[in-house]
């Protein structure tokens, strides 16, 4: 997989995942846990999306990369049979 569409398959999920996320976060803190101190909710909002994005690139790197992913073994399959024809020929 080339660095462009792994570039981009990270920034997407990040968007799909981060955006709603964001409003979860921000809403818990400051309706749920009443904080009002700009620090703690930057801090706090920091440390979640930290620990989501390193779980999420992980898994994204894991399965783009590992034989879980079926999409993957398909495609490894698909070049090395066309590379085995384009040798025979």
């Amino acid at each position: 997989m080339s660095i462009h569409k792994k570039t981009r398959q990270i920034i997407l999920t990040g968007l799909m995942i981060n955006y709603p996320m964001n409003i979860l976060v921000i809403w818990f803190l400051l309706d749920v846990m009443r904080l009002s101190s700009t620090w703690a909710i930057a801090t706090c909002t920091s440390v979640i999306f930290t620990l989501v994005s390193y779980t999420r690139v992980y898994a994204v790197l894991y399965l783009a990369e590992s034989k879980v992913n079926p999409l993957a073994r398909v495609m490894r399959t698909r070049r090395t049979s066309t590379k085995r024809g384009k040798n025979n020929v």
